[in-house]
């Protein structure tokens, strides 16, 4: 009985090395077992897949942005999709920007700003001090901003000695005001042109011509003469010339709602229109 024993003893350890040498031929055939063929086969599925991910993949998921910052020397545009253009959640473009950290994103492809006309600078008021005691338009001691010029409004609304002022300089001014009791008159042979939008006058305004010599009152914008004062055309006779209120530009419209009076030429060569609810005398 003891022989029997000991005999299935030893058939039962046999077996159970038969057993693990199988299993172990088991394993190695499915890690090993297949061709070299086969295994070729295999990587190149798995390149293949891995180029396809790399190449068609239009957004990336980043696992580790710390990762691509030390790396990246590309700079990188959030929502636009241009030919090429990666892009970094396009949809949270936002959110991404917030948490880069120290990663540089080119900003986008900047457009240029639609064209649009730019308004002037504001003028600057121009008052008749006569602060030169010459009553002189070419003093500039007599303004209180120095030598009136395009950008100038001119306010001529002092009193006493500073009341009138006389032109005797060709000059452009913005616009024209004149108070009640102010007066401005010009020397023969002299323009001046308003390139603004308004007089007003409460006074009077004298353009003085003939004598062999023309004199104007030019106008360079679309232009409202108001007031209760005059604008007085006054040609001498004698000698030639003329006196005139005309466009600078043409196309341009002068709406009067004040006086204008005198000796003159009003508009010459006919391209200024004129709107007229006051006095043309």
């Amino acid at each position: 009985m003891r022989a029997t024993g000991s005999a299935r003893g030893t058939k039962n350890r046999l077996a159970a090395v038969l057993l693990s040498v199988a299993m172990a031929c088991l394993t190695a055939t499915a890690m090993f077992g297949a061709s070299p063929n086969q295994r070729q086969d295999g990587r190149r599925k798995n390149a293949f897949a891995s180029d396809a991910v790399s190449q068609f993949s239009p957004v990336l998921n980043l696992g580790s942005l710390s990762a691509l910052n030390q790396r990246s020397s590309v700079n990188l545009a959030l929502g636009g999709r241009d030919a090429g253009a990666v892009f970094f959640n396009p949809g949270r473009a936002g959110t991404i920007n917030n948490r880069i950290g120290g990663l540089s994103l080119a900003t986008p492809r900047a457009q240029a700003p639609p064209t649009r006309s730019n308004p002037p600078p504001p003028a600057t008021n121009d008052n008749f001090t006569n602060g030169g005691n010459t009553g002189l338009w070419s003093t500039a001691a007599n303004w209180s901003a120095g030598l009136p010029n395009s950008g100038d409004d001119v306010l001529i609304t002092g009193t006493g000695t500073a009341s009138a002022v006389t032109e005797d300089i060709n000059a452009t001014i913005n616009n024209l005001t004149l108070g009640s009791g102010n007066g401005l008159n010009t020397n023969t042979n002299i323009q001046l042109t308003v390139d603004g939008s308004s007089i007003s006058n409460a006074g009077s305004i004298v353009v003085n011509g003939g004598a062999a010599t023309n004199s104007f009152l030019f106008l360079g914008n679309s232009m409202t003469l108001s007031g209760t004062g005059t604008l007085t055309l006054s040609t001498t006779t004698s000698g030639g010339g003329n006196t005139f209120l005309e466009d600078s530009v043409s196309g341009i419209t002068l709406t009067n709602s004040s006086t204008i009076q005198g000796e003159g030429v009003v508009g010459n060569g006919g391209t200024m229109g004129l709107t007229n609810s006051g006095t043309v005398d």
